[in-house]
C-alpha cells in the first residue's frame, strides 16, 4: 500500500530537511527552482480549462502531471529513492512530488535562509 503527493513548493518556499527514521522507500521526483516557470507553464497547457476557472489550481494540491510528459515540455526533472536514515533537502522555488511505498516514520523541518 502507498500513497502519493502532488508536485508543490514548500510553504512560503522555505528550505526543507527531510529525515525518514524507519519504514518504506519514498521516491522524489523533484524540478528545479529554474524550472519552476517552465513547469507552471507544462502544467497548465494539459488542462488550459482546469486552470482557466481555478487559476489557484497548483497551490491546491490536486494536480498531477506524468514525470515523463514534464519532460517532454522541456523540464528538468530529477528523481531518487529516500531510505530510512537518510536526508533530502528541498529548496525554494523547486517544485516537489513523491511517492510513498508503504508505512514509514519521518521528521520534515523548514527553516529561512
Amino acid at each position: 500500500m502507498g500513497s502519493s503527493h502532488v508536485p508543490h513548493c514548500n510553504t512560503i518556499n522555505l528550505v526543507a530537511c527531510i529525515v525518514v527514521h524507519w519504514g518504506e522507500t519514498k521516491t522524489w521526483y523533484g524540478i528545479p527552482g529554474d524550472d519552476a516557470e517552465k513547469f507552471e507553464a507544462a502544467i497548465k497547457r494539459e488542462a488550459p480549462d482546469l486552470f482557466e476557472s481555478q487559476p489557484d489550481l497548483l497551490f491546491q494540491l490536486v494536480t498531477l502531471m506524468n514525470p515523463a510528459r514534464v519532460r517532454e515540455a522541456g523540464v528538468r526533472v530529477y528523481a531518487c529513492n529516500q531510505r530510512a536514515g537518510e536526508f533530502v533537502i528541498t529548496f525554494p522555488k523547486a517544485y516537489h512530488a513523491g511517492f510513498n511505498h508503504g508505512v514509514r516514520s519521518l521528521d520534515n523541518t523548514s527553516d529561512a535562509t
